[in-house]
C-alpha cells in the first residue's frame, strides 16, 4: 500500500514493490485482500478511521519524524 495516496495493490511472488510503498503487517493483510477482491483498483480513504487508514497515517508521521531527526542532528 502507498501510505501517501492510499492505493492498494497485490504483489506476485518475487515481484518488487513500487517506490513509495510499504508492505502491510500480517494483521492488516487480510483486510486489504478482501478490499482488493471487491475492487481490483481499491484505494483506502485516508481521512477515515479504519485500521488501514490509521496504519497509513502512522507510517506518514514516522517518515516525517525520521526526516526531522536527520535535519536536527545535522545542525548541532
Amino acid at each position: 500500500m502507498n501510505p501517501d495516496t492510499g492505493h492498494l495493490f497485490r504483489l506476485r511472488r518475487g515481484e518488487d514493490a513500487p517506490e513509495g510503498t510499504e508492505l502491510l503487517p500480517a494483521d492488516l493483510h487480510r483486510i486489504a485482500s478482501l478490499k482488493i477482491q471487491r475492487d481490483p483498483a481499491a484505494q483506502v480513504n485516508l481521512r477515515s478511521s479504519t485500521p488501514l487508514a490509521k496504519w497509513a497515517k502512522k507510517k506518514r508521521l514516522e517518515r516525517i519524524r525520521n526526516k526531522s531527526r536527520r535535519i536536527n542532528r545535522g545542525r548541532k
